[in-house]
């Protein structure tokens, strides 16, 4: 595959969008309002840094500067984020304060829109929620400023990790018209839990009990959630499988066994067919074979009947009682307490037409605007350079160890939490125990996800070992969400509204049973047609070619 070459060195088009200068401001002004005096500012100060902007090293300034953010503040985190010990601690290198504006996660969407057309809005957005669609429509606008520069010039630790991920970063960030329009969240390709996060899993004990072995073919996965149905280990309660996926986590978790979803979970409805060609695999005949065997399962009740409703708390109660055979979760462990010691990886599983694959991989790059900046901001290299540290090591052990000896202690086996974080007692969680520490609970952030300093679930000793077993088959990399023009977008909102949505509830009927797949199944794909499939495609495929660089 051809890669397009980095857009780091690329600046007239940004320049122009900016209004660099008197020759392309005119041309600027036609679509993009901020080539206007701010705009100009604003590229001056990238250009030009002002002399208090240290341009290496910290501290950041020569003087004391504080930064305005809107922040989408997670409910499991401090209420003040300047109270928090990783902040001060960086505070103190850069001598920059940031005014965190923040704004519960639950309305950020809402606060921030209101913001944003009215005019009245900071000079950054942290952890705004914003969609690829967000930051392109923005970006375009002239509200949000390129990136392309800072990096370039003042972000040597982004740049570096462009420059060696360039299709999983680099073009997963760039949008259509050679912009780059926020500080993306990378989770480190190297970090193998964290991108096979969910799997299936299955009892052990039941496993030994019922005499049989670990499942190799798709085939042996339904002896033994017949065998647990039969046996019934945990008495009436005992549930073959279950999931609080909708059973979109069991279509995942299986699509590699019957030849699709070979661009990976980022991608819902899109993988390339035999021939390399984009394709909407719900039509394709692996995925029809699928939700027959599939609605099989849930005929034979082997599937739990209220899994396309499925209480959510309930269900967890259940799993830490050892109800369920089968389910899906990053780590039992974590997730469900000390049954879930009994529950193995399932390794991928070789399909009825001889395919084996394990396709339920999430992309590296989850978001490409966790940050952004806006054409408010007074300090655009101080705010760069402030963003740039957190995709370092030493900035990434900060945001989520927090501070050496306050929160965290160096050992021959790496860094870990202290015990007052590890073990916290009093009924607290370790996520609660961290909030005076850290910010990174809830997501939503920008950086880089590193396994030394990540203790999420993805993380555990359970769910890591788990993912090595799949390892081996899994598919190279996983591709993130395409980018848009506004244009394509407009055009493809209405689109996929329909189509998706159709697709998704036709997978539940159909397992269900609902929708009879031999009857409908024809029908179906002609709904599908007639919901403008073509046109979605050509769409879609327009976007996948410029990102593969065809």
């Amino acid at each position: 595959m051809t890669l397009h070459p980095s857009p780091l060195g690329a600046t007239f088009s940004r320049r122009a969008a900016l209004g660099l200068a008197a020759g392309t401001a005119t041309a600027a002004l036609a679509g993009c309002h901020s080539a206007t005096d701010t705009g100009n500012d604003i590229q001056s100060k990238i250009e030009s840094p002002p002399p208090e902007v240290n341009l290496s090293g910290f501290p950041l300034v020569t003087k004391p500067t504080t930064l305005d953010f809107m922040t989408g503040t997670p409910a499991a985190t401090a209420n003040d984020w300047n109270t928090v010990a990783s902040w001060q601690q960086y505070q103190k290198q850069t001598d920059v304060t940031v005014n965190w504006g923040p704004i519960p996660v639950d309305s950020i969407a809402e606060k921030r829109n209101l913001a944003l057309s009215s005019g009245d809005y900071p000079g950054a957005v942290y952890g705004g929620r914003f969609t690829a669609l967000d930051a392109g429509k923005y970006g375009e606008q002239g509200v949000f400023v390129t990136w392309n520069d800072l990096i370039d010039k003042y972000m040597p630790n982004l740049k570096a990790l462009m420059q060696k991920y360039p299709q999983q970063l680099a073009k997963g960030m760039t949008y259509p018209d050679g912009s780059i329009y926020g500080c993306p969240n990378l989770q480190d390709p190297d970090f193998t839990a964290l991108k096979i996060k969910y799997k299936l899993w299955i009892r052990t004990d039941w496993l030994d009990k019922l005499g049989l072995k670990t499942p190799t073919t798709v085939d042996d996965l339904t002896a033994y959630l017949r065998a647990v149905k039969a046996a019934m280990p945990n008495g009436k309660s005992t549930v073959p499988y279950g999931e609080i996926y909708g059973g979109s986590g069991i279509v995942s978790s299986l699509a590699g066994a019957f030849g699709f979803g070979n661009l990976g979970a980022t991608q819902t409805f899109l993988d390339l067919d035999p021939d390399g060609k984009l394709r909407f695999f719900p039509i394709c005949d692996g995925y029809h074979d699928l939700l027959v065997y599939v609605h099989q399962l849930y005929a034979e009740r082997l599937i739990a009947q209220d899994v396309f409703s499925v209480d959510t708390t309930k269900f967890a109660s259940d799993a830490s009682k050892g109800n369920y055979g089968g389910l899906i979760t990053m780590g039992p462990e974590t997730a469900y307490g000390e049954v879930g010691k009994n529950y193995q990886v399932v390794p991928a599983l070789t399909g009825p037409n001889g395919a084996k694959s394990w396709n339920y991989v999430y992309a590296r790059l989850t978001n490409p605007a966790n940050f952004v900046l806006t054409d408010h901001t007074e300090h655009p290299v101080v705010t760069a350079r402030w963003m740039d540290y957190f995709y370092s090591d030493e900035g990434t052990k900060l945001f989520f160890m927090g501070v050496e000896g306050t929160s965290y202690q160096e050992t021959a086996n790496g860094v870990e939490y202290l015990p007052k974080i590890a073990s916290p007692g009093n009924g607290q969680t370790l996520n609660q125990a961290l909030k005076p520490y850290v910010t990174y609970m809830g997501g939503g952030y920008p950086g880089i996800v590193k396994a030394a300093y990540f203790h999420g679930d993805e993380n555990s000793a359970q769910a890591v070992a788990g993912a090595k077993i799949l390892e081996p088959d899994c598919i190279d990399d996983a591709m993130p969400s395409l980018l848009f023009t506004t244009d394509e977008q407009s055009k493809l909102n209405d689109l996929a509204t329909d189509i998706e949505k159709y697709a998704s509830e036709s997978r539940d009927r159909f397992i269900s049973g609902d929708l009879k797949i031999d009857d409908g199944w024809d029908g179906y794909v002609a709904q599908l047609q007639k919901m403008g499939l073509d046109d979605y495609m050509a769409i879609q495929d327009a976007a996948y070619q410029r990102y593969a660089g065809q």
